[in-house]
């Protein structure tokens, strides 16, 4: 066994060198979060691992030298962002697998069934985030009433722009911490920073507040779109196709489409949908006794119920039915 660390000043970053599983877990697990970690190759183990904490937010610049399976152990409030410098790996969220690479981003949380597989190759960016921080942006930096848990969609794949934007983020982040240890024992300059980073994720992530961001830009949004927007609020009990939409707000499915996009950042299909979640996760909430999750579907509107209670799993992390038990109905 060869084991060193280092620990500088403090925000400088956290250096350790491992041949120990033990010592390796225990390292990443005090930076991300407990778990168990199996070694899948015959090759000896390397770990090589920096770290830095800002705040509630911490980062992990980590390889392993070897092929692994991390387990992370339930329960937790955070959420961990994950990104490849080099190598390629899979991450398995809820039995969904999703390859990881220096072009992607996943994003992950504490109440998810989570497999990472990483090769030897690997070499990754991991960032934790406290939820609560997340929460309390939301409310008092962009103003957004809390009426919901704050959630990643399921496995969310950030696009590779973003994703290395992120990453060039990051490195510079880390370049100034390296480099003037000092500068983040400002609060000033800790909140700064720990905000970019949550407002970069609300923005270019899947989130349960995802709709409630776009629809902050609706106070400029031209009149068509405003119409649209009435209409199937109006109409969220039946079904609602484009042209149908189109002429309720006076104008062409083309421009509809486009106003769309450029004003709360999604089709008028995907805002149908979105809203139509936020109807179906309320009554479900709110359900009577007796209430079963298909009628409260057929009252939203819903036609597809598979596909509908996979939407609705990807966005609130459990099931209609789980919902619907909550407020002590039970479907037979």
């Amino acid at each position: 066994m060869a084991t060193s660390m280092t620990r500088p000043t403090d925000h400088k970053g956290d250096e350790i060198s491992s041949n120990d599983p033990v010592e390796t877990i225990r390292a990443v697990s005090a930076i991300l979060s407990p778990h168990r970690m199996e070694v899948r190759s015959k090759g000896r183990l390397h770990t090589r691992l920096r770290s830095y904490a800002l705040g509630p937010v911490s980062i992990a610049d980590v390889s392993y030298g070897s092929d692994i399976r991390i387990r992370p152990d339930p329960g937790g409030d955070y959420i961990l962002v994950h990104t490849s410098q080099t190598g390629q790996g899979e991450i398995s969220v809820d039995g969904r697998r999703y390859p990881t690479n220096s072009d992607s981003i996943i994003v992950t949380t504490a109440q998810q069934r989570v497999e990472v597989d990483l090769s030897s190759q690997c070499r990754n960016l991991v960032v934790r985030i406290a939820r609560p921080v997340i929460e309390s942006y939301l409310a008092d930096n962009l103003q957004v009433t809390l009426d919901k848990p704050m959630a990643f969609a399921a496995g969310t794949m950030a696009n590779a722009g973003f994703a290395n934007a992120w990453k060039i983020g990051l490195r510079s982040l880390i370049d100034q911490m390296s480099t003037c240890p000092q500068l983040y024992t400002n609060p000033r300059l800790r909140f700064l920073q720990t905000g970019s980073l949550v407002e970069m994720l609300l923005s270019n992530c899947q989130n349960s507040y995802s709709d409630n961001l776009a629809l902050r830009q609706n106070d400029i949004a031209p009149r068509h779109v405003k119409r649209a927007r009435d209409h199937i609020q109006a109409n969220l009990h039946r079904a609602i196709s484009i042209t149908e939409l189109a002429a309720a707000a006076h104008t062409s499915a083309r421009s509809l489409q486009s106003g769309f996009h450029q004003f709360l950042g999604m089709s008028p299909v995907r805002y149908i949908r979105s809203q139509r979640l936020d109807a179906l996760h309320q009554q479900l909430r709110e359900a009577p006794s007796g209430a079963t999750v298909t009628d409260i579907m057929l009252n939203c509107g819903v036609g597809s119920f598979g596909r509908y209670s996979q939407y609705y799993r990807d966005r609130y992390g459990v099931s209609p039915s789980d919902t619907l038990r909550r407020t002590g109905n039970r479907e037979d």
